[in-house]
């Protein structure tokens, strides 16, 4: 299987974050249904297949593409479809709340009633550390 050279980099660069996310996915209070795609990021972490990809893609100068072993071929796939997954999430859902609250000690107001709200404050003290 050859692959793009800057395709091929992008998914291993973003491959470093599938732990991170597996983590996050993991928990309970995760707003997006993992199921399948989950224990596909936990197989590939698992069974080491990352690091296999990245050990035997070789480069091919003159194509500029990386050429995989067959065996290998349905490893990668199943990489780039959890690399995208990653990218396709609104990770501030994944955070809980009172981590991104402690990490800015900030607080909800009393007077906040709903989520909406709540972000604007979050944003507005957001805005008063960068300024």
């Amino acid at each position: 299987m050859k692959i793009k050279k800057e395709a091929f980099e992008r998914t291993i660069l973003n491959s470093e974050y599938i732990g991170y996310y597996t983590h996050l996915l993991s928990a309970d209070s995760c707003p997006y249904h993992q199921g399948k795609q989950l224990d596909t990021m936990r197989y590939l972490l698992e069974n080491d297949r990352i690091e296999e990809i990245k050990t035997n893609a070789r480069y091919l100068f003159p194509l500029r593409k990386y050429k995989l072993p067959s065996n290998l071929q349905k490893e990668y796939q199943l990489l780039e479809e959890s690399v995208s997954f990653i990218s396709s999430l609104n990770t501030h859902l994944l955070i809980p709340q009172a981590a991104i609250e402690q990490s800015l000690s900030i607080k909800a107001e009393n007077g906040a009633k709903d989520q909406k709200e709540h972000y604007k404050q979050l944003v507005r003290g957001l805005l008063d550390i960068l300024h």
